[in-house]
C-alpha cells in the first residue's frame, strides 16, 4: 500500500472525478488490479494534508494521530470494507477499525467511523428526526415550492461509490 498526501484542489479533482461529489474528502481508496493484489500490493491512499489538520483539530488531536485514523479507514477499504454499503457493514468496519486503532494505542473514540456515522451504527433504533419536537403552534406552512428532497440538500448521505472503488474512505 502506498499514500499520498495532497492539497485541497487535488482531493476534490479527484474526489469529483471518481465519486462525482464536487467538495473535498478526507481521504480516497484506490485498490490495485488483481494481478497486484495477489503479490501483495494493495492499492493506493489519498490523504487531504488540510483535512487532516483540520479534522485533527475539530476532535482535540495531534495530525499523527489523524494520519493514524485515516490511513486505518483507508486500509480497511482496501481490504473490501465500506461503512457506505449498509449498518451491518458499517457496525463490521467500525469493530475493526476500533481494534487497528487500539493496536496503534489510540483511543477507540478517535476513530472515523464512530464520528461520521455515529450512534446509529451501534443502535438497532431508528434516528430521530428531531431531539425536540417543536410545538404545534410554532410549526409554520411549507412552501409550496419546496420539495422533500430541497429539504433534505446539504445533508451528508451514505449513498455512492465504496472507497475500494476509488471512493471516499470516510
Amino acid at each position: 500500500m502506498d499514500f499520498h498526501l495532497v492539497d485541497a484542489g487535488a482531493i476534490r479533482e479527484l474526489n469529483q472525478k471518481y465519486r462525482g461529489k464536487n467538495r473535498e474528502t478526507d481521504v480516497l481508496s484506490f485498490p490495485a488490479p488483481e494481478i497486484f493484489r495477489k503479490q501483495g500490493i494493495l492499492g493506493s491512499l489519498i490523504i487531504a494534508l488540510p483535512v487532516l489538520r483540520r479534522q485533527a483539530r475539530e476532535v482535540g488531536h495531534s495530525d499523527r494521530i489523524e494520519l493514524d485514523v485515516l490511513l486505518v479507514h483507508g486500509l480497511l477499504h482496501l481490504l473490501g470494507e465500506d461503512h457506505e454499503r449498509s449498518r451491518a457493514a458499517a457496525a463490521r468496519m467500525l469493530k475493526k477499525e476500533t481494534a487497528l486503532l487500539r493496536k496503534l494505542g489510540r483511543k477507540a473514540e478517535s476513530g472515523l467511523i464512530g464520528r461520521v456515522e455515529g450512534p446509529a451504527v451501534t443502535s438497532k433504533a431508528k434516528p430521530l428526526a428531531r431531539a425536540t419536537p417543536r410545538p404545534k403552534a410554532a410549526k409554520k406552512p411549507k412552501p409550496a415550492s419546496r420539495s422533500p428532497r430541497a429539504a433534505r440538500r446539504g445533508t451528508r448521505t451514505a449513498a455512492g461509490p465504496s472507497a475500494s472503488r476509488g471512493r471516499r474512505s470516510g
